[in-house]
């Protein structure tokens, strides 16, 4: 009797505790569904531009509503809103999106650290603009080092202020961000010293989950349009596994990288850094193949003169260690494969002002013969450009083992280029 008794009461313990943590559950759901439902969010437009602007250091304009998120985590959406320059730079806004869903997780956020879910942002447009002086108009974006030209002042970050006599507090946790999906994406860049122009359409991103200093997943598709490729465009794809990024100084490294452009693929490795003096290094490898250099040429609007022999500018395979240093460039060593033919050898060019271009490549044997006629899309007979090849301050030599001309065969056939500025 004794057992039994108290096996009832343990199970009316067990029955009360059930409904008063289900009654508390209710009442949580309750309160968030009513605040939700009652409370207007965009009573605190100011506010989430006020924090926006303060993190990116950039005015940012809500045009359409805010709506709050409540389920699966607590966050907020916005409609039209766009990311303005800093006054005194004229342009375009720098960003302009149609929606964005930005929620974080509610247990992690009331102990102080934010573990954000997926990012969903719709049709961003972004407007990226190089002045004559050189500045960019994402200079100072997110605490990004700014260069300053004479007579122009850097743009402080909008100012946050809290409780009179209270100091501003900054949180040491580390932020998490559970990825980015970006969907109808557009970028266009415009440099106007050089004049170059080049835009992103269709761009379509998914960004894995994201803490800082730790590797994340990158997943990129886009057509690429500049002034000498065709109207439609190129499309690229780009994917990384494992991407790193550290903000300050700006490191970024991916240990694996495949590029798709066209019909030719990629893989390698980089590793990009800026440090404090304002210095771009960057370095990596890279295996390169396309099935076919002519069709490639042609997908990238390169085929104004071709050799006329079908079977030529087949599959190519190159692969090659490079580095960037402040303007240097160097490949070493090189391989490369095309139509039979293997050459080996490195390229290099030196950092401004001089600027000289220096290559030697090694090749086995060629049949120039296949390479003689050429179709032209102008029907005109084939040029030297000598003009263009003036313009290159370059010093190398192609160096081939037997050189094959009609009936002539040639050994140890060493061609020297060398421009009129290479020689001084």
């Amino acid at each position: 009797m004794g057992d039994t008794a108290e096996a009832v009461r343990i199970a009316r313990v067990a029955k009360w505790t059930a409904i008063i943590l289900g009654g508390i559950v209710l009442l949580l759901v309750a309160a968030v569904f009513v605040l939700t439902s009652v409370v207007n969010p965009n009573r605190y437009r100011g506010e989430v531009e006020a924090i926006v602007a303060d993190l990116a250091g950039r005015p940012l304009v809500i045009e359409g509503d805010l709506k709050i998120i409540w389920y699966p985590s607590l966050g907020i959406a916005t409609g039209p809103a766009r990311l303005d320059n800093p006054p005194g730079v004229a342009g375009p806004p720098i960003m302009e999106w149609q929606s964005i869903e930005v929620s974080a997780q509610l247990g992690p956020l009331l102990r102080g650290q934010i573990i954000g879910d997926r990012i969903f942002l719709r049709s961003p447009r972004i407007h990226l603009r190089r002045d004559v002086q050189g500045h960019g108009n994402w200079e100072g974006l997110f605490g990004a080092p700014v260069g300053t030209a004479p007579g122009r002042a850097s743009v402080p970050a909008p100012a946050r202020s809290g409780a009179p006599g209270q100091k501003a507090v900054t949180s040491t946790r580390p932020v998490q961000i559970g990825g980015l999906e970006l969907h109808d994406g557009m970028v266009d860049y415009v440099d106007e010293g050089s004049g170059l122009q080049a835009s992103l359409s269709d761009v379509q991103a998914d960004v894995g989950a994201w803490r800082a200093s730790e590797p994340f997943s990158v997943h990129i598709r886009f057509q690429a349009h500049t002034q000498s490729l065709p109207p439609d465009g190129v499309q690229v794809a780009l994917d990384s596994p494992a991407l790193t990024l550290n903000p300050s100084p700006l490191t970024i490294a991916a240990p694996k990288l495949t590029v798709n452009v066209a019909n030719a693929q990629a893989h390698g490795d980089v590793t990009y850094q800026t440090t404090g003096d304002a210095h771009t290094r960057a370095h990596g490898s890279v295996a390169l193949h396309t099935p076919s250099l002519r069709k490639l040429l042609n997908d990238l609007a390169l085929n104004q003169t071709l050799p006329h022999d079908p079977t030529t500018l087949g599959p190519l395979e190159l692969t090659t260690s490079w580095s960037y240093d402040d303007g240097a460039i160097a490949a070493k060593p090189l391989a490369l494969k095309l139509d039979g033919v293997s050459f080996n050898g490195w390229l290099q060019r030196n950092a401004a002002p001089e600027a000289l271009w220096g290559f030697e490549l090694h090749g086995d044997r060629i049949d120039l013969g296949r390479y003689v006629q050429t179709d032209s899309a102008h029907k005109k007979p084939f040029e030297l450009p000598v003009e263009a090849l003036r313009a290159v301050n370059a010093n190398g030599s192609l160096i081939f083992d037997q050189v094959v001309l009609a009936n002539t065969q040639l050994t140890h056939v060493r061609l020297k280029f060398e421009t009129p500025e290479a020689k001084q």
